[in-house]
């Protein structure tokens, strides 16, 4: 006969499957909607996953507990659809973990007794429609073109560095190398109006997809490369608008690069996600300058 630890187990245990099952089902129409980029996903996924366990648990103090397992149960089944994997899972844990902690502190907090449980929970409906609301703008707003300077010291540079077939693959940072798409090959040459630089990436989940660059402007020490087309997976995550690159000497051997990269955030919310996205495309900016000149040490 089973005892009442037991039983309390099993009762979370299945609380767990049902609450996991009716997230993925979510999950799959906000992916069949194209909404997976949006804080539909990232918001209010983990807050209808704390709100059922808070709703179907009787013990207030194991509602974290559960909601964790839920939550970090989901992002193990979701991590095959989110795309990339593991790093997929590191960039939307902090955030699932964090929603959910603040429904369950709040549901605990407010909850003095059990006659109070349901209108408990009707005020802890409020927060996901208002995180959703709060949100809802951002769909049909324009996105902010976000830009990242990056500059370097460097040896013997001239615009014509950019025309050299560099290996991207050499030296790329260890935070590339963790499950973002991975640079395959780079295709292209020319420093007039009009030439192109193709870029192949390969996915994981994916598959190869290609970032076309196209010469729009350029002078002795100045060039600017504008976006033809993007399939590759790292569109998903943001959109490229142009790519500044720009040479000031210094002396008779050394020069200032800069490497300046224009982009949207595709991803929401942004007050969470453009900062990684900040700190990505400064590592690539780096990365860039780093494969075609010399970078004094």
């Amino acid at each position: 006969m089973e005892n009442a630890q037991e039983k309390r187990a099993k009762s979370a245990l299945y609380l767990i499957i049902g609450v996991v099952f009716v997230a993925s089902i979510v999950f799959r129409i906000i992916d069949n909607q194209h909404l997976e980029q949006t804080s539909l996903l990232f918001v209010g996924l983990p807050t209808l996953i704390a709100l059922l366990v808070v709703k179907y648990t009787g013990r207030p103090s194991s509602a974290y507990g559960i909601s964790f397992k839920a939550v970090t149960l989901f992002l193990l089944i979701a991590s095959i659809v989110f795309g990339e994997g593991i790093i997929c899972i590191i960039m939307a844990a902090p955030l699932f973990y964090g929603v959910t902690a603040l429904l369950v502190f709040i549901y605990n907090f407010l909850q003095k007794d059990d006659e109070e449980e349901e209108n408990i929970l009707h005020i802890s409906l409020l927060i996901p429609i208002a995180l959703l609301v709060a949100q809802a703008g951002d769909f049909n707003k324009m996105p902010v073109i976000e830009t990242v300077v990056t500059t370097e010291i460097v040896s013997n540079a001239s615009i014509n560095n950019l025309n050299i077939q560099p290996d991207f693959e050499l030296n790329l940072p260890l935070f590339f190398q963790s499950g973002f798409p991975k640079p395959l090959s780079f295709e292209g040459k020319g420093l007039t109006i009009g030439d192109t630089r193709e870029i192949k990436f390969e996915s994981r989940t994916k598959g190869i997809g290609s970032l076309i660059l196209e010469v729009q402007k350029i002078d002795g020490s100045s060039i600017v490369f504008g976006i033809q087309s993007d399939n590759s997976h790292i569109a998903h995550w943001l959109t490229w608008k142009k790519i500044e690159v720009s040479i000031t000497p210094i002396d008779a051997t050394q020069s200032i690069v800069t490497w300046a990269s224009h982009y949207t955030c595709d991803l929401a919310p942004h007050w969470y996600f453009g900062r990684m996205e900040r700190f990505a495309v400064g590592l690539s900016n780096e990365h860039l300058i780093r494969s075609f000149f010399e970078v004094e040490k």
